[in-house]
């Protein structure tokens, strides 16, 4: 257990028996499996260097309401704590992996899945907001608000001037096709296979799950460069195939 670690756990309030890595990565969420007498398994969580305590709070009282109507989630565990520019917190330890079957089957599942979820979220929006620092998809290029795609997208030319402009191309397509199908009238949630839950998609949303999609790899992307640019570090396999995912094919 390094220091940092144990001066998180000590000031959650946690004795632990047993720390393991999971995940440590010096920029990105990161999370260690502890193991306490008194709290049994559970997991410390660092969240990447961009993240406020207003953006992780709104992010836990999702969890918890999401946990309130029985989904297993990893609900947090009291309030995160903020050391050394860094916010940590406690949540459950949910077993287990991601899906990757692709199959129709497992689409269909996730599907239902999605809409039992997106109904479950109802009218959280009007209580919680807009969680802070972040915008709806159809916005803007990148949810993000203090990511700057311009600069981002400038230096990241000098690293690989193919992926730049197959980036430029994919933004502009995405907004584009979305301005012209005026989703600015999108309401500010996410749906998904919702006419079996009676609440089905109208025209509209029909007609922009694609672009938002393809919107939404444009703003992994930026999330990237965006790393990348403060840091060095530049994924360009990542990069590659959340472009690969959108509607713009490459140059």
């Amino acid at each position: 257990m390094t220091g940092e670690v144990e001066a998180a756990l000590r000031g959650l309030g946690v004795r632990a028996t047993a720390v393991a890595v999971l995940k440590d990565e010096p920029f990105a969420n990161s999370s260690w499996l502890v193991e306490s007498a008194e709290r049994g398994r559970i997991v410390l969580r660092r969240y990447h260097d961009r993240a406020t305590t207003a953006d992780i709070t709104y992010e836990h009282a999702v969890l918890r309401h999401v946990a309130s109507k029985g989904w297993v989630v990893p609900a947090p565990i009291g309030d995160p704590l903020e050391l050394q520019g860094r916010i940590y917190s406690l949540n459950r330890f949910v077993p287990g992996g991601p899906a990757h079957a692709t199959d129709r089957e497992a689409q269909d599942r996730r599907g239902r899945d999605l809409a039992r979820l997106h109904i479950d979220l109802r009218g959280l929006a009007e209580r919680l907001g807009q969680r802070p620092g972040w915008r709806a998809q159809h916005h803007n290029t990148t949810v993000h608000i203090d990511i700057d795609w311009n600069r981002c997208l400038a230096a990241f030319t000098d690293i690989d001037d193919r992926l730049a402009e197959w980036a430029a191309l994919a933004a502009a397509d995405a907004q584009a096709t979305l301005a012209d199908l005026n989703a600015h009238e999108l309401p500010e949630l996410v749906v998904q296979e919702l006419h079996t839950l009676r609440w089905p998609l109208d025209e509209l949303e029909e007609a922009c799950m694609q672009p938002i999609y393809s919107a939404f790899r444009v703003d992994m992307v930026a999330w990237l460069l965006d790393h990348g640019h403060r840091t060095g570090d530049y994924d360009l396999e990542a990069i590659g195939r959340h472009l690969a995912r959108t509607a713009t094919p490459a140059p």
